[in-house]
């Protein structure tokens, strides 16, 4: 136990994040207790366009415990996008998630669901004035 907890400290003293071994940790002074069940955060795409967060998260919630659900907006009219992401608290529970919710019906369109990718960094965008 000693031995698993001083590598734990020295892995996260080094830089090296657990995380992307589809870990968690939680943090207590400056040890970490690792567990294997991790959030996930989902894709869903091809959404209707009066679809709200509460429908969406209440369309997942049927497949686990729901932390977070999220309609993207465009930032201007205010109107959907047609996608969002919901952050499920079991990976089990978020990946029957997607395979049940992946190609379903909602609003009379296909969705689209799978597992939410880190966003890529863009360049700053140019102004024209």
């Amino acid at each position: 136990m000693h031995v698993i907890i001083i590598l734990l400290f020295a892995y996260s003293w080094m830089g090296f994040s657990l995380v992307n071994f589809g870990l968690t940790q939680k943090c207590y002074g400056r040890f970490r207790i690792i567990s294997e069940n991790s959030k996930m955060e989902i894709y869903v795409g091809n959404l209707p366009w009066s679809t709200s967060d509460q429908e969406l998260a209440d369309a997942f919630g049927a497949y686990g415990k729901v932390e977070k659900a999220s309609i993207i907006s465009d930032r201007n009219s205010g109107r959907s996008k047609g996608f969002g992401f919901v952050t499920m608290e079991d990976a089990d529970e978020a990946n029957k998630a997607i395979e049940a919710m992946n190609g379903s019906d909602m609003g009379g369109r296909s969705l689209k669901v799978n597992e939410a990718r880190p966003r890529e960094d863009r360049p700053p965008r140019q102004s024209n004035w």
